[in-house]
């Protein structure tokens, strides 16, 4: 569950953004060119001379932008336009830079995007090398690359920040550790540990980092597994092997005193992982025989007891551990850690915890395309409650307010479902007909693209089997709590039935994880949080390719999918391949650039898509299993070539193979799952996942007469109508949509709209006081009927609920403390307890100002 409600503004450029004069022409007779294409295509007129133009522009531009690449690249003011500015949450970087952050609730607050860094993505190759060599320039500063996540480095996106700021903050952020301690290193890898700091967070208040120690990871060797083992030539030989366990990789523990939850952090130099309360003190004092003295990753010994220690990190969760090592003194490695940590401000930080509330959570297509003999009675009655939902959604009044998120119980709405709860007659106005509309056809769609809620499916945290380690850091014998195949989560009864558990992505037919629960009171004693604790002796790690740095399951308890899912398994075994490791390389921009292009190249839906076409052919022979089992090599592969820039050759008569399967049209779903057109899918077959469309049905909505009052939206339903007002309101609405739609795709239009309905706001505000603007604009759109009035609702959605909770209830909210009062007058702003302290600070104001006055 994320913390984070308090967000940055910044700004996101494309590498065009970074063009000079020349070159900007040419992109922009390209972009007018191509959008006389559009226009052409849906008049039926020929393109053919129009598409020769682009192509030898282009031409032209390709060989102009390395003739500058020895230039440092200018970033000109124009081009940080509103469109270009995106939102993201708090993080320990943002906090070290000293940010400005704005909660996302708060409509009221004006905030300014920063300019201490930006995010560039990357669309030539040629700028790329440029800017990673040489930086660029923005009002007269120079920006120099920072770091991207993997996830960053997946989309093509790069991290620059003033290179002044970033030498002002940077040990904050490292304790210390610089990349001359560092030395040689798999670049992306590097990149992407030092993009650590930039993951949505809030700061760990209270964490101490002299209770806390690092210790070496647990490894546990299971015997004797039969594997179908892939070699680097792509064979698939069924073997036996012995398999070395990374027990905790990414976890490590802590006392219930720090927390009683499951938490991912982030700390500074390079920390990452999931801290799980275990009570290890109850643990020693239980078992006699176990030492509480032990060694951290340098050799140091430690009495966790005596020396008041809380947190125990492992290895896996210090990716630094190796280059912050004292070379002349390993033993002292933690104590000067810890005095650089102090000194330098550093700090720890909480990405996520557990919820309070397990919601139910939908399985996807790949969960069940893998499942590809279902037959339509078991298919049937997994969907069926998500059939149901559809069809009782919108029955009632009270069911269509639950259904678009109308709930008085809950903290957090929007205004517009306030309003609903508090009028329930505003669902006949067009806007709301139409949010009722929309999220009707998405359900469906989502339906039928195989999102199904099954009920008491959650997802929650993976993790180890904390007991096996306690006994292993302890000196005792470890055998662990679970037997193979068993798990431990308190979510679930114990008994018969079974669980699967699952992770995303899900590629193969082996990784529906069919597996006992074991629920007891000494796994209750020793096991404390509702996650999903896996045994020792179990492949299951290897099965879903998860770690224990906050990976989660999704786990599905419904007899007739886990019926399936072990039909579906019977006789599989786990696949084991090695991957390659990333050779270290000397931290320069060369290199920095040579591996994030590398990294550029790959791409992972193309392989998942193939497994997917594969998954939904018509015949399913035992040769397509073994070519799903190789695409899955492959894919992982592809995963951490990020990091390694490692893969192996294909063979050529399977590049062949998936070569045909590029060339096959993707499955009929994927036009609901992948928004596809019709002409890129195959016809519907009789696949699990399109089956769905018949399962799930359109149904014409309707809606009973009736009718609401929008005066109550109002402060005075008298106002007179500001024709100024009204078009400024147009005009803006029509530009910023289309700005937003020219410049940014994806979620970026979502994460940019908050900062342009601010933006708008504010315009807007200019030309009257609040009051005067909201009745204006009520007036205009609730007399023309129009169903377009999300702006509105964003822009003053929380004004507009508080005319309706004081023309209905006669209620406030007090400025000062927040709490509903009953006004005495219209124009009263605070409760009566917060005016007479206002009144009292205003007399002491006074006072101070005629003292001061003969004073002087």
């Amino acid at each position: 569950m994320s913390l984070q409600t308090n967000q940055v503004y910044l700004y996101s450029i494309t590498t065009s953004d970074l063009f000079n004069e020349q070159e900007m022409g040419i992109q922009q007779q390209i972009f007018e060119l191509k959008e006389q294409i559009k226009t052409n295509k849906k008049k039926g007129i020929s393109n053919k001379e129009i598409n020769k133009q682009v192509d030898e522009l282009s031409v032209v531009l390709r060989n102009l932008l390395p003739l500058h690449k020895d230039d440092t690249r200018e970033l000109k003011q124009e081009r940080l336009t509103d469109s270009k500015v995106i939102a993201q949450f708090e993080s320990t970087f943002t906090r070290a830079l000293e940010l400005q952050s704005i909660s996302v609730d708060d409509d009221e607050e004006e905030i300014k995007p920063t300019i201490d860094f930006i995010v560039v993505e990357v669309y030539h190759d040629v700028v790329m090398e440029q800017i990673i060599k040489r930086g660029f320039n923005y009002l007269g500063k120079r920006y120099k690359f920072a770091f991207s996540s993997s996830g960053q480095i997946r989309t093509k996106k790069l991290v620059f920040v003033n290179e002044i700021r970033y030498m002002q903050i940077e040990n904050k952020l490292t304790a210390g550790l610089t990349d001359k301690m560092i030395g040689s290193i798999s670049i992306n890898k590097l990149i992407a540990y030092k993009a650590l700091c930039n993951s949505s967070s809030v700061k760990w208040e209270g964490f101490d980092i002299n209770k806390a120690i690092v210790v070496p990871d647990f490894e546990f060797m299971i015997k004797d597994v039969e594997v179908d083992y892939i070699n680097s030539k792509y064979e698939v030989i069924t073997t036996t092997k012995d398999i070395t366990n990374p027990v905790m990789d990414g976890c490590g523990i802590m006392l219930p005193s720090v927390s009683n939850k499951n938490i991912q952090f982030r700390g500074a130099g390079g920390f990452k992982g999931l801290l799980t309360p275990f009570p290890f003190d109850k643990f020693l004092k239980k078992f006699p025989k176990a030492k509480s003295v032990v060694k951290d990753v340098w050799g140091k010994e430690w009495n966790v007891i005596d020396e008041g220690i809380e947190i125990i990190f492992t290895a896996s969760q210090m990716k630094f551990y190796k280059q912050l090592t004292n070379k002349d003194n390993p033993k002292i490695t933690w104590q000067q850690y810890k005095h650089d940590f102090i000194k330098y401000g550093c700090e720890f930080a909480i990405c996520n915890q557990d919820v309070d509330v397990f919601d139910d959570k939908a399985i996807n297509y790949q969960m069940l395309q893998t499942l590809f003999n279902l037959d339509q009675n078991d298919l049937e009655e997994i969907t069926s409650h998500t059939k149901e939902m559809i069809e009782t959604a919108t029955e009632t009044l009270d069911n269509m307010l639950s259904f678009i998120g109308v709930n008085a119980e809950s903290e957090y709405q929007r205004p517009i479902h306030k309003s609903l709860s508090l009028y329930n007659d505003l669902i006949h106005d067009e806007y709301v007909k139409e949010m009722v509309k929309k999220q009707k056809a998405e359900l469906v769609k989502n339906a039928r693209a195989g999102k199904i809620l099954i009920p008491n499916t959650k997802r929650t945290y993976l993790i180890p089997d904390v007991y096996a380690f306690a006994q292993w850091l302890f000196g005792l014998e470890v055998t662990g709590l679970l037997e193979d195949k068993q798990v431990s989560c308190k979510l679930y009864n114990a008994g018969e039935d079974k669980l699967d558990v699952l992770r995303s992505p899900h590629l193969n037919a082996n990784e529906h994880t069919v597996r006992d629960n074991v629920v007891t009171d000494k796994t209750k004693d020793w096991f404390t949080t509702n996650g999903c604790y896996v045994s020792i002796h179990d492949m299951i790690p290897f099965i879903i390719m998860c770690d224990f740095d906050g990976d989660e399951a999704l786990i599905v308890e419904n007899p007739t999918f886990v019926k399936n899912a072990k039909v579906h398994t019977e006789g599989l075994i786990p696949l084991q391949y090695e991957l390659g490791v990333a050779d270290p390389k000397e931290i320069n921009n060369d290199n920095i650039y040579t591996s994030l292009k590398a990294a550029f190249s790959k791409n992972i839906g193309e392989i998942s898509n193939n497994i997917t076409k594969i998954f939904n052919q018509d015949e399913i022979t035992d040769e397509d299993l073994e070519l799903v089992k190789q695409l899955c090599y492959i894919n992982n592969q592809y995963i951490d070539y990020a990091k390694t820039l490692w893969e192996a050759e294909l063979p050529e008569d399977l590049q062949v193979k998936i070569n045909k399967l590029k060339a096959r049209k993707l499955p009929t779903f994927f036009i609901q799952a992948k928004d596809k057109k019709q002409k890129q899918v195959l016809a519907r077959n009789n696949r699990t996942v399109n089956r769905l469309f018949d399962i799930f049905k359109v149904k014409q909505l309707s809606f009973k007469g009736g009718s609401f009052d929008y005066k109550l939206l109002m402060t005075n339903s008298k106002r007179k109508s500001n024709q100024l007002i009204i078009d400024t309101y147009e005009e803006l609405t029509k530009y910023k949509g289309l700005e937003i739609k020219k410049e940014l795709k994806g979620n970026d239009v979502k994460i940019n709209q908050l900062y342009v309905v601010r933006a708008t706001k504010k315009e807007l505000l200019k030309l009257g006081k609040i009051d005067e603007v909201v009745d204006v604009l009520v007036k205009h759109l609730y007399t023309t009927k129009t169903p377009y009035k999300q702006l509105l609702w964003d822009m003053f959605g929380n004004k507009i609920y508080a005319n309706l909770k004081y023309n209905l209830l006669n209620l406030k909210d007090c400025m000062d403390c927040k709490e509903e009062f009953e006004p005495t007058h219209h124009s009263q702003r605070r409760c009566k307890s917060c005016a007479e302290n206002a009144e009292r600070e205003a007399a002491k104001l006074r006072v101070s100002k005629q003292r001061n006055k003969k004073v002087s």
